[in-house]
């Protein structure tokens, strides 16, 4: 089965999902092991459009050395505790309770997986290379669902 919202395409093997169902926000729902939408893995692109111009326009880049999207999830992976902006950021994103902060990258995708003891879902953020916006990833996983729709994860020209 082949997916493709916007440049970020998945080409999941049929069994591996039940159901895809398309709501008007724009977001993918993704019914892997049941019907029930609370556990379906939703895909959506979050507001801002441009993260980067949002948040230097905010004025919470101010002292951080950030240029796309990449670098600015990277730069709240660190720990900088002089910085009350980037803390600012990494409780807006739910980093600041993160019990896991990883990153992966796959040619043109970079994924940051967030996940709390204190959420009820994992969120995976997914960066295009020179894409200005992110996609998020939210539901909730288990390893196995993590790496099944990663691996089938790619970046493709919009048809």
């Amino acid at each position: 089965m082949r997916l493709q919202f916007d440049r970020l395409e998945l080409r999941l093997p049929p069994a591996s999902i039940r159901r895809v169902l398309f709501s008007g926000v724009p977001a993918l729902h993704l019914f892997i092991d049941s019907d029930d939408i609370h556990d379906s893995v939703t895909l959506v692109v979050p507001h801002p459009p441009d993260i980067v111009a949002f948040y230097r326009e905010a004025g919470l880049l101010n002292g951080l050395e950030v240029s796309s999207p990449k670098a600015l999830f990277e730069v709240m992976g660190k720990s900088i505790p002089a910085s009350t902006n980037l803390e600012r950021l990494r409780k807006a994103y739910g980093i600041d309770l993160a019990d896991r902060y990883l990153m992966a990258e796959k040619e043109q995708l970079t994924a940051f997986l967030i996940e709390s003891a204190y959420q009820t879902e994992t969120l995976i953020y997914l960066i295009v290379d020179g894409e200005p916006g992110a996609y998020l990833l939210a539901g909730k996983f288990d390893r196995a669902r993590i790496e099944m729709l990663l691996s089938h994860m790619s970046v493709a020209a919009p048809p």
